[in-house]
């Protein structure tokens, strides 16, 4: 296993040198290519997915170690930093995700979101459970908490829900269900429940620890919002399918007190 990691950071060290000079030169290339343009979207997606998929080793050996509390956070914003840059590239970034989807292409730019906000939850799920890591670092981890249900929402919003009565056929009505509720996909629906629980945790958090920041996180809110969507849909048109809400109940009860 040491020998394929170690070939692996090679490979991608390099590729992320690469990645860098592509960026240089992606943006010098766009220089003369009209926005709008179809080779000039082409462009951007294909650096964008290069971006992506270099940036996935990073995470899954981040992962594989089990967020080691020396490094962990200083590489976790750096793997956020290359996703956030790669829209920088193209200047896109803070921009809304209905915009970034209509150069990028939607499932590109729900794969960003989705990369980030999931990354943030699997970091903040084992902060969560290590107490005493979650006390000395309480501030980072209600940012980090609520950066990541910020980019889940997002992927959320990427797509607009399907009305009922649009000029597309499906074949029963669970799936017209569905995607009128804005759920295209497993990853949606994970999306929701993930969102729905890392809010659970800010709130739980929270109630002994002030947050150190000027606005206040609607976290109550948008967790039970989230949660009951899930809900919804796994007791709804995804009977049966292999989907289960009891994690779920019990923390929309929790949100609710």
């Amino acid at each position: 296993m040491y020998i394929i990691w170690s070939k692996l950071s090679k490979y991608y060290s390099n590729l992320s040198r690469t990645s860098r000079i592509a960026k240089e030169k992606c943006g010098q290339g766009l220089q003369g290519i009209d926005a709008g343009n179809e080779d000039y979207n082409v462009l951007l997606q294909n650096y964008t997915q290069a971006v992506l998929d270099y940036t996935f080793y990073k995470e899954s050996k981040l992962v594989d170690e089990d967020f080691p509390a020396a490094t962990a956070e200083a590489r976790l914003q750096d793997i956020l930093g290359e996703l956030d840059g790669a829209l920088q590239t193209v200047d896109l970034h803070n921009r809304k995700a209905e915009e970034i989807a209509a150069i990028l292409g939607e499932e590109l730019t729900e794969c960003i979101y989705w990369r980030k906000g999931a990354l943030l939850y699997m970091y903040c799920f084992t902060i969560n459970e290590e107490k005493d890591r979650q006390e000395k670092n309480g501030d980072t981890f209600l940012k980090n908490v609520k950066k990541g249900v910020g980019y889940l929402q997002s992927m959320l919003r990427v797509r607009a829900p399907v009305e009922n009565g649009a000029n597309v056929v499906f074949n029963d009505n669970d799936t017209m269900e569905l995607l009128s509720k804005g759920i295209f996909s497993d990853t949606h629906l994970l999306a929701l429940m993930y969102a729905g629980e890392m809010c659970h945790w800010y709130a739980e958090f929270s109630q002994n620890h002030t947050p150190n920041e000027s606005d206040q996180f609607r976290a109550r809110e948008i967790g039970q919002n989230a949660l009951q969507l899930y809900i919804n849909a796994v007791k709804g048109p995804l009977k049966g399918k292999g989907w289960n809400c009891d994690r779920a109940e019990e923390l929309i009860k929790d949100l609710q007190l």
